[in-house]
């Protein structure tokens, strides 16, 4: 990364937390609402099996929702967990458990709970400080996601054998508040793009033109 991208993030990152200040636990659970609305009235819901979701910080929206229409669905739900050695998994959230406070006060499934591979999840919820219409995503800087979802890229992919091919990469949907969309995101080669964004006022319309493959 260079240096100019560093700073053009730590400052928007700067930015966007103070904008995310004005953001209340209500705002939070209306615009879950919202958003799990539109995933189950989409026509890929049906197909998903198993979702990934994320356990909501204060300035982030509350997917408590999307959980509780999946389980009804019959779909399997899964929640990031961030581990010592600087990775990422995701292991299955089923309706009776109790979550656990994981090393950054994050709840998360308790450490006997079963861990789903990437691969076997459908589509990922991802959380972020902004968004942009290329996929673009600013997260806190820790890299968690780009590391845990790099392995499933389309470079990865097509570098992979042809016996490995059984199956595509989890969709990657960005979730955020409309605020939090902006012009264009800083990014790295190490950053991971969004397949697709939605805020509280419906799906983002990305730039079909713009290389997402990263």
């Amino acid at each position: 990364m260079t240096a100019g991208v560093d700073e053009m993030k730590k400052a928007m990152r700067a930015q966007m937390r103070r904008s995310l200040a004005v953001i209340t636990s209500a705002n939070a659970l209306s615009a879950g609402r919202t958003i799990g609305i539109a995933l189950t009235e989409d026509p890929r819901w049906s197909s998903w099996s198993a979702i990934a979701l994320y356990s909501s910080l204060p300035g982030e929206v509350d997917l408590s929702g999307v959980a509780t229409a999946a389980w009804s669905a019959g779909k399997r739900v899964a929640l990031p967990c961030t581990l010592a050695d600087g990775t990422m998994e995701f292991r299955e959230y089923r309706q009776a458990d109790v979550l656990v406070s994981g090393r950054f006060g994050v709840l998360e499934p308790p450490r006997e709970a079963q861990v789903l591979s990437v691969r076997a999840l459908s589509c990922v919820l991802v959380p972020g400080l902004a968004f942009d219409t290329s996929g673009g995503r600013l997260g806190r800087g820790a890299g968690y996601y780009d590391r845990a979802l790099a392995e499933t890229s389309v470079h990865a992919a097509l570098r992979a054998p042809s016996s490995e091919l059984k199956r595509d990469r989890p969709l990657r949907i960005g979730v955020g508040f409309a605020l939090q969309v902006v012009d264009r995101v800083p990014m790295s080669s190490l950053d991971i793009r969004m397949d697709a964004c939605m805020t509280e006022v419906g799906w983002l319309d990305l730039d079909q033109s713009a290389d997402r493959s990263d």
